[in-house]
């Protein structure tokens, strides 16, 4: 990037990278403090644009040469940004087994270069070109992994939530456009682009900041929204889910197949009149919870009566008697649904 050639205009360029990078660090450190570790994902990516900011701020007071270290160092934590944003994404919005090795490999291989190119210096004859792929690396890896997180998202442009996520997709774009522009000013002779492309990174921090306070439910709803679009797009597409869902809880209700300790899977998907990956699709996608989990709450339900109504009867008897196969598991359920023991929730009724 080249920096202003007037020192008033240098002043006010470092000024507006300042001020982008200082939200950057003040909304990482908040979501550190609010979170905790569960917020380190989001925290990093923040931060490292932070960094990017802070280097452009670097540039326009104390320009230094392209291959300088001053001018490297930000750079493994840049290429970062596209994997740990990954990491991110695939934890909150679209949960998927992560190659982790994989994606640190780009972080890797920038240290590796920077550290090559300080070995071996001017002598190395691939230097130049090492230099450029660094740079390079700084666009291209963050537009990749936003552009494929993107694509993972298309159902987002679906006419049903397209209006519902229009600031994220248009925030996206902008991102990416700003991204394009930095790999357009990284050829020879187009150093002007480079310039637009860093100035244009502090408004997007600024409105991304924004976004994430106004739309403070965002990640649960697009983790919804992702929920029901698979289900919905796998094994249920000519299965009227709702109709489902009420001959279960009628099931349930009327026949209570959950008191036989053995009813399984494969037996309700007879029942409702499914093969057994739509029912546990439909547990998981429509009732969020899995087999066990649904028919346990049932069997808790049903203790309840028992507990109220038999006090004398012991808590195994009760717990074999709606289905449970042992103490243990009756205990760990029932704790789980109702935040207390069976001895706990029965000495609390009778008084």
């Amino acid at each position: 990037m080249q920096p202003p050639e007037s020192p008033t205009a240098a002043a006010l360029v470092a000024c507006w990278f300042f001020s982008g990078a200082m939200v950057a660090f003040l909304w990482a450190l908040s979501g550190l403090i609010r979170h905790g570790r569960k917020a380190a994902l989001s925290a990093w990516v923040v931060f490292a644009c932070g960094v990017w900011l802070l280097a452009g701020f670097r540039v326009s007071l104390w320009p230094t040469p392209a291959g300088s270290w001053i001018a490297l160092v930000p750079i493994p934590a840049i290429y970062s940004i596209g994997p740990v944003f990954y990491f991110w994404f695939r934890r909150e919005v679209m949960p998927a087994p992560v190659r982790v090795w994989f994606h640190l490999l780009w972080p890797t291989l920038a240290v590796l270069g920077i550290v090559i190119l300080h070995a071996r210096a001017s002598q190395h004859p691939l230097a130049e070109n090492l230099q450029f792929a660094l740079f390079v690396g700084t666009k291209l890896l963050p537009f990749l992994y936003i552009l494929y997180a993107i694509y993972c998202m298309q159902w987002v442009l679906e006419a049903e939530r397209r209006s519902r996520y229009r600031g994220l997709i248009w925030l996206c774009i902008a991102l990416m456009a700003a991204l394009v522009i930095g790999l357009i000013g990284v050829w020879p002779g187009m150093q002007a682009w480079t310039f637009v492309s860093a100035m244009l990174l502090t408004p997007l921090m600024f409105l991304s900041f924004l976004f994430g306070i106004s739309n403070p439910h965002l990640i649960h709803s697009l983790q919804l929204d992702y929920q029901k679009t698979k289900y919905e797009k796998t094994r249920l597409g000519s299965v009227d889910v709702d109709e489902r869902l009420e001959r279960l809880h009628r099931l349930m209700a009327e026949d209570k197949p959950y008191l036989d300790e053995d009813y399984d899977l494969s037996q309700l998907a007879s029942d409702l009149e499914l093969n057994v990956h739509q029912v546990s699709e439909i547990l998981n996608a429509r009732l969020g919870s899995s087999f066990p989990e649904f028919v346990n709450r049932y069997r808790v339900q049903e203790s309840l009566i028992l507990l109220r109504n038999e006090p004398d009867r012991s808590v195994l008897s009760i717990a074999l008697a709606v289905g449970f196969n042992s103490r243990s598991s009756f205990h760990r359920s029932f704790k789980k649904v109702m935040q207390t023991t069976p001895r706990d929730y029965r000495n609390s009724s009778i008084v």
